[in-house]
């Protein structure tokens, strides 16, 4: 049993490292980003790593999980950023008739 807490004390470390880095990345990216982008991520989601890291102390496998629901959260708002930041098609206006 003591084995399995290692492990799962490691995989926590790995994980919350690893939601630090990101945390990082997204902090250099949502500089760029809109007003919306930014509160969400310095009122919602950067607190979430002290948070974590503050649960990580309690192993056990309810930590394991906020561990994972929060990374997943962080890498679902890093991708909506840079599917924001891509390039937009200029739309046609609809009020242009098409003619056949």
């Amino acid at each position: 049993m003591a084995a399995n807490s290692e492990l799962l004390r490691q995989d926590l470390r790995k994980s919350i490292d690893h939601l630090k880095q990101l945390g990082a990345e997204i902090r250099v990216e949502v500089r760029s980003a809109g007003a919306d982008a930014r509160k969400q991520w310095k009122h919602f989601l950067e607190p979430q790593i002290a948070n974590v890291e503050k649960l990580a102390k309690d192993i056990g496998a309810v930590t394991h999980d906020a561990v994972a629901r929060t990374a997943a959260a962080f890498n679902a708002f890093q991708s909506s950023l840079k599917t924001k930041s891509a390039p937009r098609r200029r739309r046609r206006s609809t009020s242009a008739k098409r003619v056949h």
